[in-house]
Protein backbone atom coordinates (compact mmCIF):
# COMPACT_ATOMS: atom_id res chain seq x y z
CA UNK A 1 0.00 0.00 0.00
CA UNK A 2 1.13 3.30 -0.79
CA UNK A 3 1.30 6.49 1.21
CA UNK A 4 2.56 10.19 0.18
CA UNK A 5 3.99 12.52 2.24
CA UNK A 6 5.25 15.94 1.18
CA UNK A 7 8.47 16.05 3.05
CA UNK A 8 12.13 15.58 2.07
CA UNK A 9 12.94 11.75 1.48
CA UNK A 10 15.95 12.86 4.31
CA UNK A 11 13.55 13.84 6.98
CA UNK A 12 11.62 10.50 6.37
CA UNK A 13 11.28 8.72 9.89
CA UNK A 14 11.17 5.02 8.08
CA UNK A 15 13.79 2.69 8.77
CA UNK A 16 14.97 2.76 4.89
CA UNK A 17 15.48 5.11 2.92
CA UNK A 18 15.59 3.91 -1.21
CA UNK A 19 17.45 5.33 -3.97
CA UNK A 20 17.66 4.22 -7.61
CA UNK A 21 21.26 3.78 -8.77
CA UNK A 22 23.81 2.91 -11.51
CA UNK A 23 26.58 1.13 -11.93
CA UNK A 24 28.53 4.37 -12.51
CA UNK A 25 29.96 5.01 -9.00
CA UNK A 26 28.29 8.20 -9.60
CA UNK A 27 24.97 9.96 -8.30
CA UNK A 28 23.31 13.08 -8.99
CA UNK A 29 19.44 13.49 -8.04
CA UNK A 30 19.03 15.88 -5.45
CA UNK A 31 18.10 12.84 -3.11
CA UNK A 32 20.87 10.86 -3.37
CA UNK A 33 22.95 14.16 -3.09
CA UNK A 34 21.48 14.80 0.19
CA UNK A 35 21.95 10.99 1.59
CA UNK A 36 25.48 11.03 0.52
CA UNK A 37 26.09 13.72 2.33
CA UNK A 38 24.47 12.62 5.24
CA UNK A 39 25.38 9.12 4.70
CA UNK A 40 28.75 8.82 3.56
CA UNK A 41 29.96 5.31 4.34
CA UNK A 42 26.86 4.22 2.21
CA UNK A 43 27.85 6.34 -0.35
CA UNK A 44 31.68 4.62 -0.25
CA UNK A 45 30.33 1.31 -0.03
CA UNK A 46 28.17 1.79 -3.05
CA UNK A 47 31.48 3.12 -4.82
CA UNK A 48 33.26 0.54 -3.63
CA UNK A 49 30.49 -2.14 -5.10
CA UNK A 50 30.72 0.22 -8.45
CA UNK A 51 34.53 -0.42 -8.88
CA UNK A 52 34.39 -4.26 -7.77
CA UNK A 53 32.17 -5.25 -10.53
CA UNK A 54 34.19 -3.23 -13.13
CA UNK A 55 30.93 -0.86 -13.40
CA UNK A 56 29.50 -3.29 -15.09
CA UNK A 57 25.60 -2.96 -14.85
CA UNK A 58 24.80 -5.83 -15.95
CA UNK A 59 26.88 -7.95 -12.97
CA UNK A 60 24.80 -5.71 -10.73
CA UNK A 61 21.36 -4.95 -12.40
CA UNK A 62 18.40 -5.71 -9.94
CA UNK A 63 20.58 -6.38 -7.01
CA UNK A 64 20.08 -4.40 -3.94
CA UNK A 65 22.91 -3.10 -1.60
CA UNK A 66 21.83 -2.36 1.61
CA UNK A 67 23.69 -0.42 4.26
CA UNK A 68 22.93 0.46 7.90
CA UNK A 69 24.37 3.54 9.10
CA UNK A 70 23.10 6.40 11.74
CA UNK A 71 20.16 3.65 12.52
CA UNK A 72 18.71 3.80 8.92
CA UNK A 73 19.46 1.27 6.10
CA UNK A 74 20.40 2.96 2.65
CA UNK A 75 18.47 1.22 0.03
CA UNK A 76 20.37 1.59 -3.54
CA UNK A 77 18.54 -0.55 -6.06
CA UNK A 78 21.04 -1.00 -9.32
CA UNK A 79 18.35 -0.59 -11.93
CA UNK A 80 19.70 2.34 -14.25
CA UNK A 81 21.33 1.14 -16.99
CA UNK A 82 24.35 3.01 -18.92
CA UNK A 83 22.43 5.20 -20.69
CA UNK A 84 20.71 6.52 -17.37
CA UNK A 85 17.24 4.74 -18.40
CA UNK A 86 15.39 3.47 -15.67
CA UNK A 87 15.31 -1.10 -16.21
CA UNK A 88 12.48 -1.86 -15.14
CA UNK A 89 12.79 -5.30 -14.31
CA UNK A 90 15.74 -4.55 -12.25
CA UNK A 91 13.88 -1.74 -10.46
CA UNK A 92 10.80 -4.84 -10.24
CA UNK A 93 13.87 -7.54 -9.07
CA UNK A 94 15.04 -5.04 -6.62
CA UNK A 95 12.22 -3.93 -4.92
CA UNK A 96 10.88 -7.37 -4.43
CA UNK A 97 14.05 -8.34 -2.88
CA UNK A 98 13.71 -4.89 -0.59
CA UNK A 99 10.17 -5.60 0.55
CA UNK A 100 11.20 -9.17 1.32
CA UNK A 101 14.01 -8.24 3.73
CA UNK A 102 11.50 -5.34 4.89
CA UNK A 103 8.97 -7.95 6.03
CA UNK A 104 11.20 -10.25 8.05
CA UNK A 105 12.82 -7.69 9.57
CA UNK A 106 9.42 -5.86 10.27
CA UNK A 107 11.45 -2.42 8.96
CA UNK A 108 9.42 0.53 7.05
CA UNK A 109 10.17 1.78 3.63
CA UNK A 110 10.21 5.13 2.24
CA UNK A 111 10.96 5.82 -1.34
CA UNK A 112 11.60 8.92 -3.31
CA UNK A 113 8.43 10.33 -5.50
CA UNK A 114 8.55 9.57 -9.18
CA UNK A 115 11.78 7.61 -7.95
CA UNK A 116 13.56 6.66 -12.13
CA UNK A 117 11.55 9.57 -14.00
CA UNK A 118 14.70 11.26 -15.19
CA UNK A 119 14.69 8.77 -17.69
CA UNK A 120 11.84 6.64 -17.42
CA UNK A 121 7.83 6.17 -17.31
CA UNK A 122 6.43 7.19 -13.74
CA UNK A 123 3.09 5.53 -14.69
CA UNK A 124 5.43 2.28 -15.29
CA UNK A 125 7.07 3.24 -12.26
CA UNK A 126 3.69 3.70 -9.89
CA UNK A 127 2.40 0.14 -11.24
CA UNK A 128 5.70 -1.51 -10.28
CA UNK A 129 5.70 -0.28 -6.66
CA UNK A 130 2.43 -0.70 -6.30
CA UNK A 131 2.48 -4.55 -7.12
CA UNK A 132 5.60 -4.74 -5.20
CA UNK A 133 4.28 -3.46 -2.42
CA UNK A 134 0.47 -4.28 -3.07
CA UNK A 135 0.31 -5.65 1.12
CA UNK A 136 2.61 -3.77 2.75
CA UNK A 137 2.96 0.12 3.16
CA UNK A 138 5.66 2.08 1.24
CA UNK A 139 5.91 5.63 1.96
CA UNK A 140 6.91 8.18 -0.83
CA UNK A 141 8.26 11.48 -0.24
CA UNK A 142 8.48 14.42 -2.42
Amino acid sequence: MIKIKNKRLLDANEDILVQQVSASGTMRGINDLEINRKYPRSHSEYNKICKDNSYDYSKMKGKVDLTKESGKYIAKIFSQDENGNTDYKALRRGLRLLRKYAEQEKLSVAIPFKIGCEKGNWNDIIDIVNQEFKDYTVILYK
